[in-house]
C-alpha cells in the first residue's frame, strides 16, 4: 500500500511584488524538492510553492510522463500567466489534483474572486471535468483554435481513412460553417457537408456531434 504525503515550501523571492506561481509534479523527496525551488528560484518576484507525493517506488512515475497545464487570463497587454500546474499525467484525478493545489493556496487568484465566469480550454473531458469539480459556477467553452486543430489532426489521422487530397477540400467545408457570418451562409455551408455523406460519413457523423454542441463554442 502507497505512502501518501505533501510536503510544501514556501520560497519567497522578493517581497517587491506579490506575485505568486504554482507547481505540481512527483518530486521523489525533500531533496529533490529542494532541488526544484533551486532551479526556479532565478525566477524574480516570485514565490514558489512545490508540493510533492511520496510513493511506492513501484509505482513511480517517471518525470517525462508529466503535463504541463498553464492558467492565462486576458489583459490589454495580453495573456497575462495565473498558474503553471506540472502534474502527473492527464487524468480526471491528476488535473483535480492540480487545480485543487491551486484553488487551496491561491483562492482568489482570479482577480480577487474565488472563480472564474469563464474557462476557455481544449476538448480534453477529463479536464472539463475536473474544472467543472473544482469551480463548477465557470462556465466552459472552446474556441475556433482548438476545434480548427483538432479537426485537422482528425483528416490527417490514417485511421479515420481521409486520403491525402481529400484533407484540404473537407477542412475547407469545416472552415465554412465554421466562419458563416449569417444563417443563409451556414445552412448552405452544412447542406455542402451532408452531401458528401456517401463518401466521407464518417467525417459528416463527425461534423453532426460536434454541430450539436455549437454553444460551448467561442470564436
Amino acid at each position: 500500500m502507497n505512502e501518501h504525503f505533501i510536503c510544501e515550501i514556501d520560497w519567497p523571492k522578493s517581497d517587491l511584488e506579490n506575485q505568486n506561481m504554482t507547481i505540481r509534479t512527483n518530486l521523489i523527496d525533500m531533496k529533490n524538492a529542494i532541488e526544484w525551488v533551486n532551479l526556479f528560484s532565478s525566477i524574480l518576484n516570485t514565490n514558489w510553492i512545490v508540493s510533492f507525493e511520496l510513493n511506492n517506488p513501484q509505482n513511480s512515475v517517471d518525470t517525462t510522463s508529466n503535463s504541463i497545464t498553464v492558467i492565462l487570463t486576458p489583459s490589454k497587454a495580453g495573456a497575462i500567466p495565473l498558474a503553471i500546474l506540472i502534474h502527473n499525467g492527464e487524468s480526471e484525478e491528476n488535473y483535480t489534483n492540480a487545480f485543487n493545489l491551486l484553488k487551496n493556496k491561491f483562492p482568489l487568484c482570479f482577480g480577487g474572486n474565488s472563480a472564474p465566469m469563464v474557462f476557455m480550454s481544449d476538448d480534453s473531458r477529463a479536464e472539463k471535468n475536473s474544472l467543472h469539480s473544482v469551480w463548477p459556477s465557470a462556465k466552459q467553452f472552446f474556441c475556433h483554435f482548438h476545434i480548427a486543430q483538432a479537426e485537422w489532426r482528425w483528416l490527417h489521422d490514417t485511421k479515420n481513412g481521409i486520403q491525402l487530397d481529400d484533407r484540404c477540400p473537407l477542412m475547407r467545408l469545416f472552415q465554412k460553417v465554421m466562419y458563416a457570418d449569417n444563417m443563409n451562409d451556414l445552412e448552405n455551408s452544412i447542406t455542402e457537408i451532408r452531401n458528401v455523406s456517401t463518401k466521407f460519413n464518417n467525417f459528416v457523423q463527425r461534423f453532426e456531434r460536434n454541430f450539436n454542441r455549437k454553444e460551448e463554442v467561442i470564436k
